[in-house]
């Protein structure tokens, strides 16, 4: 039902001519121009569902078009751990490979900067003895009996070795007692020189 553009009251088509009158505030209005009115706000309400209808079917679009780009990806992209497994056997292929070469150019670096490499490692043992003994202590904890079995092996194959150390041992032991004796004897008092 169409209102009265004045009061907003509904309107009434006369049947004795093409006017529309209200009931309320008494004005007539044409036929052709109340449906025009009507026919613009029908229009304008039309015309936002129709936007709202519109706004939705693209979102869903835009949302399947989303959906389809991240399985195509999905399809096409590895996993990472897969690419590091792969990764890691071609390195170990191409180790396996060149491990003459590889061999050949470490030991080079090495050579051309032994002082370098060394000076580094004795700063990293300063910088990290406690860290150090830490791991030491826990790799002798897990590893005891490796440990026993491998000093045991060691001193039966190498005997005579173990010997002789002994024996080097006993005789400097001798020397610092004779020379000891010596000092003592002559009345030659420990240097009190600081270098």
């Amino acid at each position: 039902m169409s209102s009265c553009p004045n009061c907003k009251y509904e309107l009434t088509l006369l049947s004795t001519r093409p006017k529309y009158k209200c009931a309320l505030c008494s004005k007539l209005y044409p036929q052709k121009e109340i449906d025009n009115l009507e026919f613009r706000k029908w229009n304008k309400w039309q015309k936002e569902i129709d936007l709202e209808t519109y706004n939705q079917q693209k979102q869903q679009e835009l949302n399947e078009l989303r959906q389809l780009k991240k399985d195509i990806k999905q399809l096409f992209k590895t996993s990472k751990k897969h690419a590091q497994k792969q990764n890691k056997q071609s390195r170990k292929q191409y180790y396996t490979k060149n491990k003459d070469k590889i061999l050949k150019k470490h030991e080079e670096y090495y050579h051309q900067n032994k002082e370098k490499l060394l000076e580094q490692d004795d700063k990293w043992r300063e910088n990290n003895q406690e860290k150090i003994s830490l791991t030491y202590k826990k790799w002798l904890n897990n590893n005891r009996t490796k440990r026993t079995n491998f000093l045991k092996t060691y001193k039966a194959e190498n005997q005579n070795l173990e010997k002789q150390k002994m024996r080097l041992m006993y005789w400097r032991n001798k020397q610092k007692a004779l020379a000891d004796q010596y000092l003592e004897n002559n009345q030659y008092n420990e240097a009190t020189i600081s270098f």
